[in-house]
């Protein structure tokens, strides 16, 4: 069974957890810091990032979630972020 949680992000946004007791799948993280203090408080390991589309708000934390968690990003590639 998974959960579904949103992240409050910036100050009118959010990004969405998919996630069981022990694995997470993060949604459009715009930053990292908000993702980074949920996954520690919940004991979480994170298992991959998706990106919805690539405006700032939605990707703008994936490199320094990325640098903490090797883990692979699904959505279209942009060369301005080839992650």
């Amino acid at each position: 069974m998974f959960n579904i949680t949103a992240i409050s992000a910036f100050t009118d946004n959010y990004i969405w957890a998919i996630h069981n007791d022990r694995h997470a799948v993060i949604v459009d993280p715009g930053e990292a810091a908000p993702v980074l203090s949920f996954l520690a408080a919940r004991k979480l390991a994170l298992t991959g990032i998706f990106c919805t589309h690539r405006h700032h708000d939605h990707i703008g934390g994936i490199a320094e979630l990325r640098a903490v968690y090797n883990v692979p990003v699904f959505g279209r590639r942009h060369e301005k972020n080839p992650h």
